[in-house]
């Protein structure tokens, strides 16, 4: 299982989102929380999102944590050891690859509110020759689209993922 961890420009949000491969080769992505401003909720307490994500390590064997390298997500990833610095670049393709799998159906999803919303309401921007996420619904997108790129490139053992 492969995490996304994304906090937006302006402290507002925070998404974690996990994804893995099936046999088949198809993706499922799950929003693991999301939440407002810069905490998020693990066994009834407020944990920054590096304690909650660390917490998760500790608890599943995760194959990588994807981090963006800009503004307060370049912080996150500063203080998760061993995430994954997603540039520009890798970003936009991390995007166009979710893109892709949603309507390709190569991509599955629980169905969860969170997900459904960010899909229905974000937007595109372009972003190192591609496109990325914007606007409401972003942060999740963002989420997803980075939990399913660390999915694809391990960087840890791999095993077994539970959330509680």
């Amino acid at each position: 299982v492969g995490l996304g961890v994304v906090v937006d420009r302006d402290g507002q949000q925070v998404a974690v989102v996990a994804a893995g491969r099936l046999p088949s080769g198809q993706a499922v992505v799950e929003v693991v929380q999301t939440g407002p401003g810069r905490t998020l909720v693990l066994d009834g307490e407020e944990v920054p999102p590096a304690t909650f994500v660390r917490r998760l390590r500790s608890r599943s064997k995760v194959v990588g944590v994807a981090c963006l390298t800009t503004g307060a997500n370049r912080d996150l990833g500063d203080q998760l050891e061993r995430s994954m610095p997603i540039g520009p670049a890798d970003y936009a393709a991390a995007c166009s690859r979710f893109r892709s799998g949603i309507r390709e159906r190569t991509v599955l999803h629980r169905d969860q509110p969170s997900l459904n919303d960010a899909m229905k309401t974000v937007g595109q921007r372009g972003v190192a020759g591609g496109l990325g996420w914007s606007g409401e619904g972003a942060t999740v997108a963002d989420a997803a689209s980075l939990a399913l790129w660390a999915a694809d490139h391990p960087s840890e053992v791999g095993g077994v993922f539970k959330v509680f």
